[in-house]
């Protein structure tokens, strides 16, 4: 990849998941091939192996390196125990947006929609559905989706079901939790139904959560224990899937928000479901994207019978209207009418072209995705990008 000007040449070690490194030499970015999900040691041993590979083949030789702000990416660890003394720490969704201005040649400031996952947050907390205002030297946070509690963290990935009652709960409080509840069980009991036929779930398992579990998240949320907090729009595809009886629990990272876009037909004639702002994001503090309205809708719309397509196709245009509303927001606070959209949820091509019409639409200048993935393999060439930037700008060679 071509960078917008020369940088030091920077080692960025990337990601947890879906991992990456980028090298930079000169104008020139080097990004590697996907090395996966560093969990297991042969993964680990297979990146730092392509590291030395990749310096070699290129004559490398690293000044700088930087890395993600979470504390347990082996990545991240990776990175503390090299030499170098120059280390710069890149916020994931900060790198997410640079990777995507680099790859069209931008320097000037951008307003950055960064959707995805998880991504280790300045204040601690897992972010995920972010809106910046930023430069490939530094961000500011001008909204977010609310943070909301993670039940059983990792396991809610896993099975969606637990975010979608935890939050129901938290947001709508013991009639929330009971709506919720109902609506998790009437997909396990039409689930018993077609075990018990002779369709093509004749003998499978039914998958429905017990009583005793959906109580343990309800502890779990009142004691804040083993419940994280996140602002993730990823989990609030979950969320929404598992209430419209799409996909209770997982076989493959991000099923759940697949096969709610797989049903979601006829999304841009959808009516958005209700959604909240609070605060200013011309203010200090970051507006807030508050939930309780649109997940009440989809338990309105669940308890009418709608179909879990119907219930996407809303899902989609909300959170398309949501990404137009910000951006116009950000704009007349800021002047900035150029927008990066990226992260993992943008790899939804639904949502993605929703978004990049309406946005175009408006006189916005949309940098979608192409060469980079949108999802975590990208942020390794967005952490090169602003840690060069950063020592240009420390060492005063920055113009």
């Amino acid at each position: 990849m071509a960078l917008p000007r020369r940088l030091p040449q920077t080692l960025a070690c990337g990601a947890e998941l879906k991992n990456t490194f980028c090298l930079t030499r000169d104008a020139n970015a080097f990004l590697s091939q996907h090395i996966g999900n560093l969990e297991n040691l042969e993964t680990l041993e297979h990146y730092e192996a392509a590291i030395n590979v990749y310096e070699h083949l290129f004559r490398l030789e690293p000044e700088v390196v930087a890395y993600d702000l979470h504390p347990e990416y082996l990545a991240t660890k990776h990175a503390l125990s090299l030499p170098q003394e120059l280390k710069v720490a890149v916020q994931h969704h900060h790198a997410h947006v640079a990777a995507r201005m680099v790859e069209h040649g931008r320097e000037k400031p951008v307003i950055g929609v960064s959707m995805d996952g998880l991504g280790y947050g300045d204040d601690g907390v897992l972010w995920g559905g972010e809106v910046l205002a930023c430069d490939l030297l530094g961000y500011r946070r001008v909204a977010h989706l609310e943070e909301l509690p993670l039940p059983g963290g990792a396991a809610a990935i896993a099975r969606p079901w637990r975010t979608a009652l935890g939050w129901s709960y938290a947001l709508l409080g013991d009639e929330g939790f009971e709506r919720a509840a109902r609506a998790l069980r009437a997909r396990a009991a039409g689930l018993e139904a077609a075990v018990a036929g002779d369709g093509p779930a004749a003998g499978m398992r039914p998958a429905g959560p017990s009583d005793e579990a959906l109580e343990a998240v309800r502890v779990q949320v009142d004691a804040g224990v083993n419940a994280p907090l996140t602002t993730s729009c990823g989990r609030l595809f979950d969320a929404v899937a598992a209430l419209a009886g799409v996909r209770h629990e997982i076989t493959y990272e991000g099923q759940a928000a697949i096969e709610l876009e797989m049903r979601a037909t006829g999304a841009g004639s959808a009516a958005p479901y209700p959604i909240d702002i609070d605060g200013d994001v011309g203010a200090a503090a970051p507006a807030v994207v508050r939930l309780a309205p649109l997940l009440a809708g989809v338990l309105t719309d669940v308890e009418a019978g709608a179909a879990g397509g119907a219930v996407g196709a809303r899902l989609h245009a909300t959170m398309a209207a949501l990404v137009l509303d910000l951006c116009r927001r950000t704009r007349e606070a800021t002047g900035l009418a150029v927008v990066a959209l990226t992260g993992g949820v943008f790899q939804n091509r639904l949502l993605a072209g929703l978004c990049e019409a309406a946005l175009a639409a408006d006189g916005f200048d949309v940098l979608a995705a192409g060469l980079v993935p949108a999802n975590d393999g990208g942020v390794s060439l967005g952490q090169a990008a602003v840690a060069g930037y950063t020592v240009l700008k420390r060492r005063g060679d920055l113009d």
